[in-house]
């Protein structure tokens, strides 16, 4: 019942927006209408959103999924295929580099970025996460297990789920890097602009450096109701709150630490975290 509410939601959500932009037929028009972020669980991809939703012209899209496939983290052909007669658009998800989602990337042209973070810190912040959102179906788990069994499943999920999800898409990026961009968490953290002028690069989005300026400080003036985005990420009071970069040392066993090296080193060594498989807590 839920997931056919959503799905007429989001049909009507997309007519109307539709009917808008035939209403509006001298919108900024991008070399690319659609634009796309596939991004880890916690690797900052709302943050990339807000920034992206404050380029001049661009939207998010309320996607057609009709097979509600989004929720699986599996991207439909029909998302990319259907798009309003007019307009530009940004879609941001979680989805898996599945053969048919990737193809109508590709047939269509669509630049993406994949956004990846080092699984260690995103282990933990997938922890606290799920410990604070009652209404994650891991939640009570979590919330009345013994410590060290939950977060053991917490790392399953990191090593087996998401260190796959990695693979497949960096096993798209060495196919086509034309298309297909990486941006890792710890590095838009350390530099915004940077990494955000390389997603607007790639998407072919020309801006002047005082646009680019001013879009980073209203989003960082947005976050938090007006705190300082760099306040923020140190604050103990958002998603953020655990999981900082380098965080994991302080949750790993060493136990936790062989038990990752046996299952998803070679995830590390890819993305550059690490060089080999020595590293310790």
């Amino acid at each position: 019942m839920r997931n056919t509410f959503v799905y007429f939601a989001r049909r009507l959500k997309s007519f109307f927006q539709r009917c808008e932009m035939r209403l509006r037929p001298n919108v900024t028009v991008y070399p690319h209408r659609l634009v796309f972020v596939a991004g880890l669980p916690k690797s900052g991809t709302t943050w990339l959103q807000n920034l992206m939703l404050a380029v001049p012209a661009y939207r998010r899209l309320a996607c057609y999924d009709p097979r509600n496939l989004l929720f699986e983290h599996v991207l439909d052909p029909a998302l990319v295929e259907h798009l309003p007669v007019q307009g530009n658009f940004f879609i941001k998800t979680h989805v898996e580099a599945r053969p048919e989602g990737v193809e109508a990337l590709c047939r269509f042209g669509v630049p993406t970025v994949i956004m990846v973070r080092d699984l260690r810190d995103q282990c933990v912040s997938r922890f606290y996460h799920v410990l604070n959102d009652p209404a994650h179906r891991h939640h009570n788990y979590y919330k009345n297990g013994e410590r060290a069994e939950v977060f053991s499943h917490c790392l399953d999920i990191a090593v087996h789920e998401y260190a796959g999800w990695i693979r497949g898409w960096l096993a798209e990026l060495r196919k086509n890097s034309s298309l297909f961009m990486l941006v890792r968490y710890e590095d838009l953290r350390m530099d915004v602009k940077g990494q955000f002028s390389r997603a607007l690069e790639h998407f072919d989005i020309a801006l002047a450096e005082e646009q680019i300026d001013a879009i980073i400080a209203g989003v960082s003036a947005q976050a938090r109701q007006g705190a300082d985005l760099a306040s923020r990420l140190k604050s103990g009071k958002s998603t953020l709150r655990a999981g900082r970069v380098g965080d994991w040392r302080k949750h790993f066993s060493k136990s936790d630490v062989e038990y990752f090296k046996s299952v998803a080193n070679d995830v590390l060594v890819s993305l550059g975290y690490e060089h080999d498989d020595q590293w310790q807590v």
